[in-house]
């Protein structure tokens, strides 16, 4: 539940999870990305939905959906890629980047692995 007075988003504390991001994620089917924003004591808190944004880039096609408010979760987005390659996923919040991002991520043989 979320505190009765929230404070505004603190990038640092806020973070950026979900299958989407995992080895766990694959070709073919939905990816979830689960944004949740903190504020600067760590309390989950709300933003703009219309401020939150992922882009994909691939030399692939991905499917790509907005973001949505999930009060279990936080915020939530999908893609689908299409087939497998190299991508990266930027999210971000008010055009700035959450910590961790871009994500560089390979499909291959329906898997992903993420490069360390």
């Amino acid at each position: 539940m979320l505190p009765k007075f929230l404070g505004p988003v603190d990038m640092m504390k806020s973070r950026v999870g979900g299958v989407g991001i995992s080895p766990l994620a694959s070709v073919r089917v939905p990816n979830a990305v689960v944004v949740l924003l903190k504020d600067s004591y760590g309390n989950p808190t709300r933003g703009l939905l219309s401020r939150l944004n992922m882009n994909i880039f691939t030399s692939f096609s991905a499917e790509v959906t907005n973001f949505t408010y999930n009060k279990i979760n936080g915020y939530v987005a999908t893609y689908i890629p299409k087939s497998q390659g190299s991508f990266t996923i930027v999210v971000t919040y008010k055009n700035i980047n959450f910590v961790g991002v871009p994500f560089k991520v390979s499909i291959q043989n329906g898997n992903i692995i993420i490069p360390h």
